[in-house]
C-alpha cells in the first residue's frame, strides 16, 4: 500500500511574542517551583504594612501555590493577572484548577479586560463564587475575545474580622489553550463522502462493518441470511463503556482516529485509494472498533485531548491504539492532543509519539 505522508513542522512561539496566521498555541503553568511564569502575582493586604508573597505548598499529593497571610481585622486580596495576545487564536479557552481555604469571603472572580485594564470597572467577570467548595476545575470560553489582547485576572477578596491560619487562594493549574489550525488554500475541505465506507474489499458479501463485528465477537455469531452476509445476534464487549451487547443494532463501528481528525492531521493530501483503505482498515487491528452507538456519537471527531471513553480502565489501551493508527498512517498530532496522550501513558519511554504539527483547515 502506498501512503502519502503530509507533515507540517511545528513552530513554537511563546504567547504574547508572535504567531503564524491561522495558528494557535497553548500556555500552561504547571510547575510552581519557578513561580508563575508570565503571570503577575500581586497579593495585597490592605491595612498592614507587610505584603505577603506566594508560596509553593503540597496539597493532596500535588503542588499548588498559595498566599496565606496572618493577622486579623484587615481586608485581604489575592490577585494574579496576565496579558494574552489572542489576535491569531481560534476558540481560546482558559482552564483553571483552584480552591480557596477559610470562610466568609466576599467573592472569588475570574475577570477579563483590555490589556491596559486596571480599575474594577475595566473588567468583565466571567466567573464568580462566594463559598469555598473544595478543588474545582473551571473551563471558560474566551472566543468572544479572539482577535484582541486581553488581561485575565484572578481576584479573591476576604473582609476583616475573621482570624484563620490557613486562608487564601490555592492555584493548582492555569492553562490557556486554543484550536491549533493552519489554513491551506489548495486542499479539499473535509467531507465524509471523501472517505468511502463500508466496502467489501474481498468480495465475500460481508462489508467492513459486518467483518468487524465478526472479528470482535467474543463467541459465535448468528447471521440474518443464508449467505452469511449480515450479522445478527452475537456477544460484543464495548471497550469504551465496559458494557456488553448481544444485538449489533445498538453498536457503531468506530474509527479509532475519526475521519475528520485524520483529514486535519494529514489525510487531506491522500489519494482517493488511500482514503478508502484508511476508512475500511481491518488489519492490523486498531482502527475499527464495535462500540456502543451513543458513546461513538459522543466522541464524534474529537481527539484524546477533547474526549476519552467513560471506561477509565481502557484509557491506556485507547491511547496506544490511537498512537498506533496515527504512526501507521503518518498522521500528525497537535500539542493539546499529545499532552493528553503523554498524561495517560506517563513515563513510558518506549512510546513513539506522532510528529507534532498544526491541524489543517482546507478552503476548497
Amino acid at each position: 500500500m502506498i501512503r502519502k505522508v503530509a507533515r507540517l513542522a511545528l513552530v513554537l512561539f511563546a504567547l504574547g511574542s508572535g504567531s503564524l496566521p491561522g495558528t494557535a498555541q497553548a500556555q500552561a503553568l504547571q510547575d510552581f517551583d519557578d513561580g508563575f511564569g508570565l503571570w503577575k502575582a500581586s497579593p495585597q493586604r490592605v491595612g498592614r504594612s507587610k505584603n505577603p508573597g506566594w508560596k509553593v505548598v503540597s496539597n493532596a499529593g500535588e503542588k499548588a501555590a498559595r498566599n496565606s497571610p496572618t493577622g486579623s481585622k484587615v481586608t485581604y486580596y489575592w490577585k494574579m493577572s496576565q496579558v494574552f495576545d489572542l489576535t491569531d487564536l481560534d476558540e481560546p479557552t482558559l482552564e483553571l484548577k483552584h480552591d480557596f481555604r477559610g470562610h466568609k469571603y466576599s467573592y472569588f472572580r475570574v475577570q477579563v479586560g483590555d490589556a491596559d485594564a486596571r480599575r474594577l470597572a475595566d473588567f468583565t467577570t466571567l466567573h464568580e463564587e462566594t463559598a469555598s467548595t473544595g478543588v474545582q476545575t473551571l473551563e471558560l470560553d474566551l472566543s468572544e475575545y479572539a482577535g484582541t489582547e486581553v488581561k485575565i485576572r484572578l481576584l479573591l477578596r476576604k473582609p476583616g474580622g475573621v482570624v484563620e491560619k490557613k486562608i487564601g487562594l490555592y492555584v493548582h493549574r492555569l492553562e490557556l489553550t486554543a484550536r491549533t489550525t493552519v489554513t491551506i488554500e489548495d486542499c479539499l475541505a473535509y467531507d465524509r463522502g471523501l472517505y468511502l465506507h463500508w466496502t467489501d474489499e474481498d468480495r465475500d458479501c460481508q462489508n467492513t462493518r459486518n467483518e468487524s463485528l465478526v472479528g470482535a465477537a467474543t463467541g459465535e455469531v448468528d447471521f440474518l441470511d443464508a449467505e452469511e452476509c449480515r450479522v445478527g445476534d452475537g456477544l460484543w464487549e464495548d471497550p469504551y463503556t465496559g458494557l456488553s451487547f448481544d444485538n449489533p443494532i445498538y453498536m457503531d463501528i468506530d474509527h479509532m482516529v475519526p475521519l475528520k481528525e485524520a483529514h486535519e492531521s494529514g489525510a487531506w493530501a491522500w489519494t482517493k485509494e488511500e482514503r478508502r483503505a484508511f476508512s475500511n482498515q481491518l488489519s492490523p487491528v486498531g482502527q475499527l472498533f464495535p462500540v456502543q452507538a451513543s458513546a461513538n456519537r459522543q466522541k464524534g471527531a474529537k481527539d484524546p485531548g477533547e474526549w476519552l471513553p467513560s471506561n477509565e480502565e481502557w484509557w491506556e489501551d485507547y491511547a496506544r491504539a490511537w498512537i498506533d493508527v496515527k504512526n501507521d498512517w503518518g498522521l500528525t498530532a497537535d500539542s493539546v492532543e499529545l499532552a493528553a496522550l503523554e498524561e495517560i501513558l506517563g513515563e513510558d519511554l518506549t512510546v513513539e509519539y506522532p510528529l507534532e504539527a498544526y491541524e489543517v483547515t482546507c478552503n476548497q
